[in-house]
């Protein structure tokens, strides 16, 4: 549960300060809450509209591979699938967002790299959708 803890710190933390730096663009959305639990992570972003950004892992053994789940939700796309748009650009079968065992332990900061991904992935997204 300690490498829950510190890999879901790392993704909120990541995506927080993006989401900051960009308020404009993503209309105030900021960290709402997170739950964890011994096999689960959600994390929540939202701007107390209906906009909101929906980070979920589940570390179920029956649920491999493990990857965080993340949709957005906004006025310009509802219910859209980071996970789907990432595999569509890469036009590969690699796993979006994967969380293997070795990054849970992070030996080496592999988590903030997750993290950043994924930030950056958020953004982008945002950025395509203000442009259409």
């Amino acid at each position: 549960m300690e490498h829950l803890f510190r890999l879901a710190e790392r993704v909120t933390d990541h995506l927080n300060e993006e989401l900051k730096a960009n308020k404009q663009l993503t209309d105030f959305i900021s960290f709402t809450e997170s739950v964890i639990t011994n096999t689960t992570v959600k994390i929540l972003f939202s701007n107390g509209k209906k906009d909101k950004i929906v980070c979920y892992l589940s570390l179920h053994p029956l649920d491999m591979p493990w990857n965080f789940q993340i949709k957005i939700n906004i006025d310009a796309a509802p219910e859209f699938e980071l996970n789907k748009w990432k595999q569509e650009k890469a036009k590969d079968n690699e796993v979006a967002y994967e969380v293997y065992p070795n990054l849970l332990k992070d030996p080496e900061g592999k988590g903030d790299e997750l993290a950043k991904q994924i930030s950056a992935d958020v953004m982008s997204v945002f950025k395509e959708i203000k442009l259409k």
